[in-house]
């Protein structure tokens, strides 16, 4: 468990080091993704909030953090993987969205700017998505947007799509969530998808973030686990020269004993074949970071929180506490991670 006075030191670690740099999240999702919840107003007392309803917006408020080394963890834990328990909070936690509600969460984090990143779902088109992304956020320079490729755009006419959505909305990455979009890497279809994406992403010098790992939320179905790392190898990830980053370490909605004996070592030769390959760190509990840390060179790791499913204030604690657990210098590979990586891999000029 993660309490007071090492919530108290890490949080002053990351006052410290917005001295030297801005500090990015790379992995935040403006709206909920897997059930298109997009009917949000005004809030009545706070304009720059929007809400599904009329409840007052809950402040985010530092806590005590337990953590998946902890003894204790796996009641809780199991708690949250009932479908019904696991919706009703997911459904919660995205009540209210815009850019207080995110300016709530970067001040206890320490988070300077963030990627937002709206996901394409298998039958509805990102578009309203993304004239609400900029509607709400667009005139806050904090918020930097993402694009998601709908099913509906054919695989000859991605790259028109994309170069459209960059002059409407200046779009600064494109994101990739098989699991959502179905999009099966394995199947010549997937694959042939997959491709046109990124030879996109090359013309236009945008980086990809691919979804990696389960999607537990879509249990039953196919493609819970399109986003699985041995998937995700069937595609040559160096048909774009632009960086692509496997979210999550693709490990996401995996066990501690899956990914130590498995899917790690996927990942480890995935990242040597690739040149091209980073990874972010996103929704991982801390024993995968602490993985994460030891396996991947940290050059190519990013911070992302995947907020607002996960606390972005949390996400931050946890990471500073697994950098800790693997080295004496928890400040350098944090502002690499959140700073310097982002700046020369994400935010680089594109044309």
């Amino acid at each position: 468990m993660i309490t007071g006075n090492f919530l108290k030191r890490y949080l002053d670690i990351i006052q410290g080091l917005k001295q030297s740099g801005e500090l990015y999240d790379l992995h935040v999702h403006p709206f909920e993704i897997f059930f298109n919840q997009l009917n949000y107003h005004p809030n009545k007392k706070n304009k720059k909030i929007f809400s599904v309803d009329s409840s007052d917006f809950p402040e985010p408020q530092l806590s005590e953090i337990i953590t998946d080394i902890d003894t204790h963890h796996k009641s809780i834990f199991k708690f949250f993987e009932n479908p019904k328990i696991a919706k009703d909070r997911i459904l919660n936690l995205y009540r209210h969205i815009g850019p207080e509600v995110m300016r709530k969460h970067m001040e206890l984090s320490g988070i300077d700017r963030v990627l937002l990143l709206p996901v394409a779902s298998s039958f509805i088109s990102v578009e309203s998505q993304m004239h609400k992304m900029k509607d709400i956020f667009g005139s806050d320079e904090r918020f930097i947007f993402g694009w998601s490729v709908c099913n509906s755009v054919m695989n000859h006419d991605i790259k028109e799509a994309a170069e459209k959505v960059k002059k409407q909305f200046g779009i600064r990455v494109v994101k990739l969530h098989p699991n959502v979009t179905r999009t099966n890497p394995v199947s010549n279809s997937g694959r042939e998808r997959i491709e046109s994406i990124l030879e996109t992403c090359n013309a236009l010098n945008l980086p990809l973030i691919v979804h990696g790992g389960r999607s537990p939320i879509l249990k039953g179905s196919e493609a819970e686990s399109y986003g699985v790392l041995g998937n995700l190898s069937h595609i040559k990830w160096n048909q774009t020269h632009s960086t692509v980053v496997i979210a999550h370490g693709g490990l996401y909605g995996h066990g501690f004993d899956t990914i130590n004996n498995k899917y790690i070592r996927i990942l480890e030769k995935l990242l040597s074949k690739y040149n091209n390959i980073m990874v972010d760190i996103s929704g991982l509990n801390v024993r995968a970071i602490i993985t994460i840390l030891k396996t991947v060179d940290h050059n190519r790791i990013l911070f992302g929180s995947d907020s607002l499913y996960e606390s972005q204030w949390q996400m931050v604690v946890k990471t500073l506490f697994a950098i800790e657990k693997t080295s004496k210098q928890i400040e350098d590979i944090f502002f690499r991670i959140s700073n310097m990586n982002p700046l020369k891999f994400i935010f680089r000029k594109v044309s």
